[in-house]
């Protein structure tokens, strides 16, 4: 009874585990940013980079200046064959009262609505999201 409870057992794993590997197969999406750093310092145009579980995945950057409600989503990323991307992205605009000020970014895969770069609201919905990075203006 045992032996045969052991062989359920492994069967049932190898089932699962070649699901998982088949195109179609449940995979959790994950989308993770790299660069920068938390609390790094960033310029107003700063490259963010990250990577995403599943290259085929549409990825967009959503940038949220803290002192307000308002997202900016970014232009659109182009995803690695490797699932790693990056983008040049806005941090305000390059007056002097934006130095010092502090913003949340976050990457976001596969989002339900139609995105477009521009102002939105916080935050578009979307499969998956990173976990937020905050950073400070230069």
């Amino acid at each position: 009874m045992k032996t045969a409870s052991v062989l359920a057992l492994g069967l049932i794993l190898i089932i699962t585990c070649t699901a998982m590997s088949q195109p179609g197969g449940k995979q959790t999406l994950s989308i993770k940013i790299q660069k920068p750093a938390q609390k790094e310092l960033v310029g107003v145009k700063h490259e963010v980079a990250g990577t995403v579980s599943d290259r085929s995945a549409k990825v967009w950057l959503v940038v949220r200046p803290r002192e307000t409600a308002d997202c900016w989503i970014q232009n659109p990323i182009l995803v690695n064959n490797d699932g790693s991307w990056r983008l040049l992205s806005q941090f305000g605009e390059e007056k002097p009262e934006h130095s010092g000020k502090p913003y949340e970014i976050r990457a976001l895969a596969n989002p339900k609505t139609t995105m477009r770069p521009g102002k939105t609201i916080c935050w578009p919905e979307a499969e998956v999201y990173s976990d937020p990075v905050y950073v400070v203006r230069k």
